[in-house]
């Protein structure tokens, strides 16, 4: 809890790692297991790898010989986790993740994410 809530500040970010979250629950992956949320965000380059801009499979293999507590690939996403949930967006006590508000819309200039339906499209700049 080391950077919470201050891990990111750009709403852009914050609007596209809910997505990702939806996104990966509809694709069958666990958005709230910290490794499977982490490498999703730095994937699709929603978060960098690192400050010197490790190439995306070196710095998972890097993380992933740290102890868990000490890996940025999944303390960032708990930490989103976290926010979203403090924000009212998320309700991630069940097995899965449920938008809490089924008339929430996060619209960010470039990307809209709405419920229910947990769908999200991309609208022009």
């Amino acid at each position: 809890m080391k950077g919470f809530p201050n891990q990111v500040a750009d709403l852009r970010i914050l609007a596209s790692a809910l997505k990702t979250m939806i996104d990966l629950q509809a694709e069958g992956k666990n958005p709230r297991d910290d490794d499977v949320f982490g490498e999703a965000l730095i994937r699709r380059e929603i978060l960098r790898t690192d400050r010197h801009n490790t190439p995306v499979d070196d710095y998972l293999i890097q993380q992933r010989a740290k102890r868990p507590a000490d890996q940025g690939l999944r303390t960032r996403p708990r930490d989103l986790r976290r926010l979203f949930r403090v924000m009212g967006l998320i309700d991630d006590t069940d097995l899965g993740i449920t938008v809490s508000n089924p008339t929430v819309t996060v619209a960010i200039p470039s990307v809209i994410v709405r419920a229910p339906g947990l769908s999200g499209t991309r609208a022009p700049l």
